[in-house]
């Protein structure tokens, strides 16, 4: 999250963060330079099309828990409606490194 901060703010893109305790939408400021550990969600604007990149997020379509997803959606149309939606996503990711807990607790014999 830190890089893509450091890209939009390089290039001026507009953009806002969500505050995870509060589900409040923020704009991307340089006053703020350590909010990439509390970024859940980050959207951004660029040539006319909103972006949102969501993490840890559960998509309901797939009924699990993704590590990220790219909307084809900007922050104000961020809801559960439009997470709901199967063409609202333009990309699904999993962050692959260390050990998986849960397949942790899977026991050979």
């Amino acid at each position: 999250m830190r890089a893509i901060l450091s890209h939009l703010s390089l290039h001026k893109f507009p953009a806002f963060w969500l505050r995870p305790k509060s589900s409040e939408w923020v704009a991307v400021s340089d006053s703020e330079p350590d909010v990439g550990g509390a970024v859940r969600a980050l959207s951004w604007f660029r040539a006319w099309r909103p972006r949102t990149l969501v993490s840890n997020v559960r998509v309901p379509f797939l009924r699990n828990q993704v590590d990220c997803c790219l909307l084809d959606w900007g922050h104000r149309e961020y809801c559960p409606e439009v997470m709901a939606s199967p063409h609202a996503y333009l990309a699904l990711g999993e962050v692959k490194g260390g050990i998986d807990p849960a397949a942790a607790r899977v026991r050979i014999d």
